[in-house]
């Protein structure tokens, strides 16, 4: 589970300056890193998904498909494990790296 979780904070930061590269036609690595670094501490470090987020989502979806009118977040949010790691302290640990 720590291994998962690593490997997708570290992809989520690739994945950012990937955004940046193609939203900004940033093609310097380093300009990316300095926008990387500069944002990252506004990033959640806990990766807990926003219950009001996917509200919104179902909402969206809504508009066109009758299920996701009657789906709850609830019915796909599960952050047992997300809460059990930051009780370990292994985000925070993570963060100092």
């Amino acid at each position: 589970m720590k291994v998962f979780a690593s490997i997708l904070l570290s992809f989520a930061g690739t994945l950012a300056l990937c955004q940046a590269s193609w939203a900004q036609m940033i093609k310097d690595p380093e300009i990316l890193e300095g926008i990387y670094t500069e944002s990252r501490d506004y990033l959640e470090s806990v990766p807990y998904v926003s219950k009001k987020g996917l509200e919104i989502i179902l909402a969206e979806l809504g508009e066109k498909e009758v299920k996701a009118r009657q789906a709850k977040p609830e019915d796909f949010i599960d952050m047992r494990f997300v809460a059990e790691l930051e009780r370990d302290g292994f985000f925070k640990k993570l963060r100092e790296k």
